[in-house]
């Protein structure tokens, strides 16, 4: 009777010490749950967070939308709960994001509404190493917009809907474009002067203009991305010494990729398909078209206003309406291509010379001509992966 007694006593206990864990747990779960459901709206949340931290921290912003033009002058992670959810409005007023510090992370926003005025963005840069990670943006001026940095990724980001440009990247070195979805923007993504750029693995489509636009760039690489349904899929002015490979470029409205007034570029193991004209180059010297899957186009590849010293080997020209064309072009080496189907002989090459004239009634003269023969053609297509 006594041991019963005692465990009676004991069970009691127990139940009194549990009673009151529970009454000390549950104000805290409460608490987390107030903090999880509460969605700052008000003006300046992230800005007065970022204002008050120091460099290295990481600042979580919870879901909700947060109307503010911040601007990130110290070297800090800036972390939204998820990209969906967790919106920073511009209100159309200026640059959405504005960041002047080094060493700044972004990750996890819908950026979106920056002003209308000249170069206004979702995010702006003008400071060194920084990394725009899993956002996406929509609705500004311009997307991303850097100019003047080096060593900065933007990766795995949806940029669509912008006026202008989704990434437009001025007077920078060391830039890494990865893994994003640039669509429906006016053009792609712009690259203006500098060096060392790497393009890979976006998929970039439906922009009004230029999937991707490269003036005075050199020793970049344009790698492994899917380019299509834009007004051109790659357009290069005044560039050399770029490497364009195992991209595929199709369903362009005009070119697939264009060359011109470029040096020394190396155009390896693309598929381009579906276009217009599947590569254009104008005024284009020392590059290199080696091992391209060429499909579908009215016109596979077109040679124009003087391109010399230029080598075209190892392609697949396949059920191009017109596989090749040479206008004012001359001294290009072409071999080992394969033409539609197995050759023997060589394959000539057609084109044409053109000049203007002085005299109105005639003003330009235009003689048909065979400029340059490929003397080995391939008799079967190359097994070229992309």
């Amino acid at each position: 009777m006594r041991e019963e007694k005692l465990l009676i006593k004991n069970i009691l206990v127990i139940g009194i010490i549990i009673l009151f864990l529970g009454t000390c747990i549950t104000p805290s779960v409460a608490m987390d749950n107030v903090k999880k459901s509460s969605i700052p709206i008000s003006n300046g949340y992230i800005q007065n967070l970022i204002d008050n931290a120091s460099a290295g921290d990481s600042i979580y912003i919870p879901n909700g939308t947060y109307y503010e033009n911040i601007v990130i002058d110290k070297s800090i992670s800036l972390l939204g709960e998820h990209k969906n959810t967790t919106i920073i409005d511009g209100n159309f007023n200026v640059n959405v994001v504005t960041i002047t510090a080094d060493w700044v992370n972004i990750s996890g926003f819908t950026i979106q509404n920056s002003g209308n005025e000249f170069n206004n963005a979702g995010i702006f840069i003008v400071s060194n190493n920084n990394n725009i990670n899993n956002n996406i943006l929509s609705n500004n001026e311009y997307g991303i917009y850097i100019s003047g940095c080096i060593n900065c990724t933007i990766s795995n980001n949806t940029v669509f809907f912008n006026k202008k440009t989704g990434i437009k990247i001025l007077l920078c070195k060391n830039i890494i474009i990865l893994g994003n979805i640039i669509s429906n923007n006016e053009c792609g993504i712009y690259l203006e002067g500098w060096s060392n750029h790497n393009i890979n693995s976006n998929f970039i489509s439906s922009n009004k203009k230029n999937g991707i636009n490269l003036y005075c760039i050199g020793y970049s690489t344009i790698k492994d991305n899917i380019i299509s349904n834009n007004r051109n899929g790659i357009c290069s002015y005044n560039s050399g010494k770029n490497t364009f490979i195992n991209n595929t470029i199709n369903s362009n409205d005009i070119n697939g990729l264009e060359l011109s007034l470029t040096d020394s570029d190396t155009v390896c193991g693309n598929s381009i398909l579906n276009n217009r004209v599947g590569i254009v180059l104008k005024s284009g010297f020392f590059i290199i078209i080696n091992r391209n899957n060429i499909l579908n186009n009215s016109e596979g590849i077109c040679l124009s206003f003087i391109c010399f010293w230029n080598t075209i080997k190892e392609n697949n020209f396949i059920n191009n309406k017109r596989d090749a064309f040479i206008n004012n072009s001359f001294r290009n080496r072409w071999n080992g291509n394969y033409w539609n189907k197995p050759r023997i002989l060589p394959k000539l090459i057609f084109g044409i010379i053109c000049w203007y004239t002085p005299y109105p009634e005639l003003r330009e003269i235009v003689i048909p001509w065979i400029p340059q023969i490929d003397w080995h053609p391939a008799k079967e297509p190359y097994d070229i992966e992309v």
